[in-house]
């Protein structure tokens, strides 16, 4: 779950997921991640409250100015900070990142820079 700092559900301990179904939730119209049927299912989200957009972007700032919510993958440290963002796992939901290549070829130099990448950013969180 992605909030904004100074979110008011952040002052409450421990972190109550249902409570979330009180606010909007920005969902993200290509859904690489996250499954709004899942969240829903979940309780997590009100569907008379969920906001399709198409933008990343768009997504991020409805979320870091507002009291919404998102659903995505972990933000580094760095990143969270600079955006003054919140990240809380949702500890019944957990999904596998994959890089699918062909055996028979090495991988490209752009791919194994993305994956170096991808795993030192990873290391950071």
């Amino acid at each position: 779950v992605n909030l904004r700092s100074g979110h008011p559900l952040l002052e409450e301990e421990p972190f109550d997921f249902q409570k979330l179904r009180d606010y909007p939730f920005v969902d993200y119209a290509q859904k690489i991640l996250s499954s709004s049927s899942d969240l829903i299912q979940a309780g997590i989200v009100d569907p008379d409250k969920r906001i399709l957009v198409d933008n990343l972007d768009t997504r991020c700032h409805i979320v870091l100015v507002s009291d919404a919510f998102s659903v995505g993958c972990d933000l580094p440290l760095r990143i969270r900070d600079r955006y003054q963002r919140v990240c809380i796992p949702i500890p019944s939901m957990t999904y596998q990142m994959v890089a699918v290549h062909r055996r028979d070829q090495p991988l490209s130099e752009e791919a194994r820079c993305y994956l170096e990448f991808l795993f030192s950013e990873i290391a950071e969180m």
